[in-house]
């Protein structure tokens, strides 16, 4: 698990409101590649559902599935804010 994954973990855990979507066979900027013969990538996609799930996060109420996307959702835990 990547570091940034632990991190938002371990705030979900703590009951924060964080949901996340992993999209396994993309990059950090959402797109899935195709390895070339000399071995570069070349950029060939969105990730299926990406899109989707943004407009569903933005209109505030998600709808899944999402591609082959791996979701976790934060518990239902009560929080109490503090200044």
């Amino acid at each position: 698990m990547a570091v940034l994954e632990r991190r938002l973990a371990t705030l979900q855990s703590k009951g924060l409101p964080i949901t996340t979507a992993v999209f396994p066979h993309a990059e950090h900027d959402m797109n899935e590649y195709e390895l070339q013969p000399d071995g570069t990538r070349v950029d060939a996609r969105y990730s299926q559902g990406y899109m989707r799930l943004t407009i569903d996060d933005a209109k505030g109420a998600l709808h899944g599935p999402y591609g082959v996307s791996q979701m976790v959702f934060p518990k239902r835990v009560n929080v109490t804010w503090t200044r």
